[in-house]
């Protein structure tokens, strides 16, 4: 491992890959907020500090890992109390514009029911038995899984029966929008117990 101080606050940490190997680390496993990077990072950042006294407890960090065929490059910065954007608060902003009300609106967020179907021809026959009763936004495929996302709290009963219930991983509907394919979208549904 390799350590540069590029900034009084900033380091670059380089691991080659059979460093990575010998900590049993796949950055394939990586993605925001996954446990696997927290607990790499959690490592990395104690030998930094063990190694060089840079201080991970004074402040925020940021970190952006970067693969690269050699390994693995990690720059860390720790943020200052002025690098933080600190929002006024309500009260203050009426106390300074008090004819400057605006009003957000947001979107309702759409909740879906996920099912994984781990072969097109259980998506099939769940279509044809439901005779394409289902109300259903779009059809993902991704890892050679397909998911079928239901709209409504209470999607046909024979679903159950082909499917897994996928709902439960708060990631996977991100991973499909970024990643998955998508085979068909609510009118085309239909069409796809014939296929």
């Amino acid at each position: 491992m390799k350590i540069e101080k590029l900034e009084e606050n900033k380091l670059k940490i380089t691991l080659s890959s059979t460093e990575l190997i010998e900590m049993n680390i796949n950055t394939d496993e990586f993605y925001p907020e996954s446990p696997q990077l927290h607990s790499f990072l959690f490592r990395i950042m104690h030998k930094v500090r063990e190694e060089t006294g840079f201080e991970i407890t004074e402040g925020p960090l940021l970190t952006k890992t970067i693969p690269n065929p050699q390994g693995l490059t990690l720059l860390v910065t720790r943020l200052r109390p002025d690098m933080l954007r600190v929002k006024p608060k309500k009260t203050e902003l009426l106390k300074k514009h008090p004819k400057v009300l605006r009003a957000k609106i947001r979107k309702k967020e759409v909740v879906y029911i996920i099912y994984r179907f781990m072969q097109w021809n259980d998506l099939s026959f769940a279509l044809n038995a439901c005779n394409a009763d289902i109300s259903a936004e779009f059809v993902y495929e991704m890892n050679g899984a397909y998911y079928l996302l239901c709209d409504t709290d209470d999607p046909h009963p024979l679903l159950r029966e082909f499917a897994v219930s996928a709902t439960d991983d708060p990631l996977l509907l991100p991973l499909l929008k970024e990643h998955g394919k998508i085979i068909a979208q609510k009118e085309q549904i239909p069409i796809l117990k014939n296929l």
